[in-house]
């Protein structure tokens, strides 16, 4: 079991309770002490970690933590991408300002920002690339073509060949019957 306590009054000498040791918060949670300068573990672990998602989802174009600086600058402080862009910047500033998600839309990619819980003053941005929709769009639009003209030749020809076998033979039966000379119906006559 793990306890965790942002505030915990202890004795200042702690009675020897096996199995029970007091451990500090940081060493469960590295990457939150920033009490002097970012975490190392950021750069080493986290960094690495957030480029090899990008690599391996392609559409991911972006995933950037944004905050500001003590000037109110905004400033990235972990990044997928080499350089951010003035939109993603602002769409992270929209965010910590009003503390709720923001999206952003532009016809080739789409954005979300996100404040980050239990630091308000950070925000996530993730930003999705729609190329590789558009080129499966593409190209499944001209599959489809590519399939639909040929199902629609073979549908018709099916359908042909199917009335021509099953309605116009044994229509044409009943049709020349019905042209053949008949004799007169005559009633049977009787012999009293």
């Amino acid at each position: 079991m793990v306890s965790v306590g942002y505030l915990a009054l202890t004795r200042s000498r702690l009675e020897a309770v096996p199995g029970v040791e007091w451990r500090d918060w940081y060493s469960y949670f590295p990457w939150e002490d920033w009490r002097e300068a970012m975490p190392p573990m950021i750069s080493s672990v986290i960094g690495p970690r957030l480029h090899g998602f990008a690599e391996v989802r392609p559409e991911v174009d972006a995933i950037s933590v944004i905050e500001p600086t003590p000037t109110g600058q905004l400033r990235v402080l972990a990044s997928t991408s080499t350089e951010e862009h003035a939109d993603v910047i602002a769409l992270a500033a929209r965010a910590i300002e009003t503390q709720a998600q923001t999206n952003d839309r532009t016809e080739t990619a789409v954005s979300s920002a996100m404040p980050v819980v239990g630091r308000s003053s950070q925000a996530v941005v993730a930003a999705v690339g729609l190329e590789s929709v558009q080129q499966l769009r593409a190209h499944g639009i001209s599959v489809a073509f590519g399939f639909a003209l040929p199902t629609l030749l073979l549908v018709t020809v099916l359908t042909h060949f199917g009335i021509r076998r099953l309605v116009q033979r044994p229509l044409s039966a009943i049709l020349s019957s019905n042209a053949a000379p008949s004799t007169p119906w005559l009633p049977p006559v009787s012999s009293e």
